[in-house]
């Protein structure tokens, strides 16, 4: 018996989710996050102006929680809230090691933010939907 670490599931909102031996995450043949993703989210970090002690982060789009490192990096005491709308894809990120202190909602953003009472000190939009 060989040991395949490639996974694929099935979602009915994004349809076959794979991930394969690297933990890069595709849908519909088009790349959610990978190792380099936490580097794309650290160099964009750099480019504009952020809080500096931001103590809440909100991130609309979780994919495999491939930005959460960079998150994490930038602000280590920031309370991390991820919102997706994919239950299948909070799995994913869960089995690609978010970590447990990270927030996941599975909701729609839009009715996230409509029912979020608390303010966020930050908020990452990573959303990636294909009509």
């Amino acid at each position: 018996m060989s040991s395949n670490p490639r996974r694929i599931r099935w979602s009915s909102k994004n349809g076959f989710i794979y991930v394969n031996t690297a933990g890069e995450v595709f849908v519909g043949g088009y790349k959610q996050t990978s190792a380099r993703y936490a580097q794309l989210w650290e160099d964009a970090f750099k480019h504009i102006d952020l809080p500096a002690d931001a103590a809440s982060v909100l991130m609309l789009g979780l994919a495999g929680g491939g930005a959460i490192p960079a998150i994490k990096a930038a602000y280590p005491q920031a309370h991390i809230t991820a919102v997706d709308y994919d239950e299948e894809m909070v799995g994913v990120a869960q089995e690609l090691g978010v970590p447990s202190d990270v927030e996941l909602v599975v909701s729609d953003a839009q009715a996230a933010l409509d029912s979020f009472t608390q303010e966020f000190d930050l908020i990452l939009v990573d959303i990636f939907y294909i009509l």
